[in-house]
């Protein structure tokens, strides 16, 4: 019995002796060292290295440097477009589409253009059986020269403008006047000045003018020749002679007769810059005037005289469009 109780004292005393041990040789070693690991040994520096901001504790360097070169590494092989690729993307698109609107759609629209808004509006305000209206429109009506609405039903005829009776010299004339007018050498001048429509002489021995003329000028004789200073810009029927006319005091002009005859309707594009006059019959370039060109403020106009012996008539039909670019 003794001898087992000295057993049990000698083992007792060597796990004693192994408890107090150094580290790794005793239990006591071993609480210590993980102790220490715990409060602030390698565990903690490893914690430092894991990226964290709770709002206070900002992101460690390490983390910053690294986040922030995987952005730009991630940004770089995105490659988003920069303002002329996404420009040409757009504009690539709305050619796919047909294209975004033009000056002259704009000007179709009413909109406003380069501060020039559209004349087909005023054009358009003249339904069937409805005179012009002289609060939009300005008018000569000598004797019975007169300007009228629609004729015979066809809506493509806003105005016939026509001179009647056997009165030599009377004459009748519409213009758009102050209420739309168009300038080449505005404060802001527009690139170019462009009127476009369908016109029709009766009869290319009368007397009749259209296209642009001096805004403060009035619709008396149609001859371009005595009204050189309006500085009319268009096409003039005098005589069966049809002139392409250009003026900036001192008439200009261009026989463009091989493209008319008695009442066919012709397409006319006249195109106003700082440096031409073009005129475009039938969307064909007929005429370019480089020597004079109108630097006053212009309206739109058409205008019939009686002469020759001949009753003037002109048509100008729907579509008329002026707008600027």
């Amino acid at each position: 019995m003794a001898d087992k109780a000295t057993g049990i004292l000698a083992r007792l005393a060597s796990l004693v002796t192994t408890i107090g041990s150094a580290v790794g040789a005793s239990i006591s070693a071993d609480i210590v060292a993980v102790k220490s690991v715990v409060d602030g040994g390698a565990t903690t520096t490893d914690l430092n290295k894991v990226p964290k901001s709770d709002g206070s504790t900002v992101w460690n360097a390490t983390a910053q440097t690294t986040i922030q070169t995987k952005a730009k590494a991630a940004l770089d092989a995105y490659d988003p477009p920069t303002r002329t690729e996404a420009t040409s993307d757009k504009d690539e698109i709305l050619a796919g589409q047909g294209g975004g609107l033009t000056a002259k759609q704009l000007a179709i629209l009413g909109a406003s253009v380069s501060g020039s808004p559209a004349l087909i509006e005023y054009v358009s305000d003249v339904a069937a059986a409805a005179d012009p209206n002289t609060s939009k429109w300005n008018l000569t009506q000598d004797n019975d020269a007169i300007v009228t609405h629609i004729i015979g039903g066809n809506t493509e005829e806003p105005f016939w403008i026509f001179t009647g009776g056997s009165v030599g010299g009377d004459s009748c004339g519409i213009s758009s006047g102050e209420h739309y007018a168009w300038g080449i050498n505005y404060a802001i001048p527009p690139t170019s000045i462009i009127m476009e429509g369908y016109t029709q002489f009766g009869d290319l021995t009368s007397r009749g003018y259209f296209g642009f003329t001096e805004v403060t000028s009035s619709l008396g004789d149609a001859s371009v020749t005595a009204r050189a200073g309006a500085e009319p810009s268009g096409i003039y029927c005098d005589n069966d002679t049809v002139l392409a006319v250009s003026s900036d005091g001192t008439l200009e002009s261009t026989d463009v007769s091989a493209y008319f005859s008695d009442g066919t309707k012709v397409k006319v594009k006249i195109v106003i810059t700082a440096s031409a006059v073009n005129f475009f019959i039938d969307d064909t370039l007929r005429a370019t005037h480089t020597t004079r060109i109108s630097s006053n403020v212009l309206m739109a106009a058409a205008q019939s005289t009686n002469a020759n012996g001949v009753q003037s008539n002109i048509r100008v039909f729907q579509g008329l469009t002026v707008w600027t670019e």
